[in-house]
């Protein structure tokens, strides 16, 4: 397994499924087009690409290309690295047909080619990077938000105080929260909006 310390950002579901099985870091998809209309998705990526900086691995096809494009000039203030997958043409295992200019994506890129286009790009290390973890599992079901009956209405009331996206799962929700907030700003916040017991 290769670590980094930026941000990815990929297409889809897909494309994160195939990475996080090369490269140990934060991974983010745009779900297709959905980031052109999705403000707390850009504001997020911007967030977080700002701590870390970002590497950008969409498909090789115009679609990819219009869609880094517009990724590039969301984060123009923040570090950016393009990877580049090859054009290869087939189709991924899990399609009846060829995209629109028959070339497979990066779901379809051998994990041997994927990991070397990383290392050759200089974007991943041998061994893991220690970031600095206040917020943990622990604490998010201490503070209610994951194993209550209301943990559903706390995320949301967090992801919209911090300006999220909604749909993040409970690992890139804590991987962002560690690089916009602190375990005591995230509780204060919590207590004072639910008005928990502070004792």
């Amino acid at each position: 397994m290769l670590h980094s310390n930026y941000v990815f950002i990929v297409e889809g579901i897909y494309d994160k499924d195939k990475l996080a099985q090369i490269v140990d870091a934060p991974i983010f998809c745009c779900h297709g087009f959905r980031i052109y209309t999705d403000t707390h998705l850009r504001s997020m990526l911007q967030k977080m690409a700002q701590g870390r900086g970002a590497v950008i691995l969409t498909d090789s096809d115009r679609a990819g290309f219009q869609l880094r494009a517009y990724i590039k000039n969301i984060l123009k203030d923040c570090q950016v690295m393009d990877v580049f997958i090859p054009d290869i043409y087939g189709k991924e295992k899990r399609k009846k047909t060829a995209s629109k200019e028959g070339k497979i994506g990066v779901e379809g890129v051998d994990a041997n080619t994927l990991r070397q286009l990383l290392i050759q790009a200089g974007v991943t290390t041998q061994t893991p990077i220690a970031h600095p973890q206040d917020i943990d599992r622990q604490l998010l079901y201490q503070l209610g938000l994951t194993g209550g009956a209301d943990s559903a209405q706390k995320r949301y009331a967090v992801c919209n105080h911090y300006g999220l996206p909604q749909r993040l799962s409970t690992k890139n929700l804590l991987v962002v929260l560690n690089e916009i907030t602190s375990a005591r700003e995230l509780q204060i916040f919590i207590e004072s909006t639910f008005c928990l017991d502070k004792s």
